[in-house]
């Protein structure tokens, strides 16, 4: 049986990440949840996240600076960023610059996050 791929979820309000958690349960998966981007950052070299999925607004730091930092540390990292408000244009360059691999805009279907974490795992 092979290691289930490691997840990150982060978002500092921990109800919605655990609503993230809910909606990707799968045993395939080890699902690692965060409130707080500086704890998740820290845990980087220790768990080994195949994907993090980020929120974008977050009192700490942004989910574009927290993923920007995961990739420029573990490059093989995919990142999805979730976001339920207006983006900038610094959001959508980063996306475009390959600098996150998703973005998913808030409410989203639960099946388009699966479908989402599915892709970037090369999971069927």
């Amino acid at each position: 049986m092979p290691l289930p791929r490691v997840i990150f979820v982060v978002d500092d309000e921990p109800i919605l990440g655990r609503t993230v958690v809910r909606i990707l349960r799968d045993p395939a998966y080890a699902m690692h949840v965060f409130d707080d981007p500086l704890v998740a950052l820290a845990s980087i070299d220790e768990s080994r996240p195949d994907l993090v999925i980020s929120d974008h607004e977050m009192l700490q730091m942004t989910g574009l600076d927290l993923l920007r930092k995961i990739r420029a540390r573990r490059p093989e990292v995919r990142t999805v960023m979730l976001s339920g408000g207006p983006l900038g244009d610094q959001v959508r360059a980063a996306v475009a610059r390959g600098e996150i691999d998703r973005l998913v805009q808030k409410p989203c279907l639960n099946e388009t996050l699966r479908a989402v974490v599915r892709e970037l795992l090369g999971s069927s």
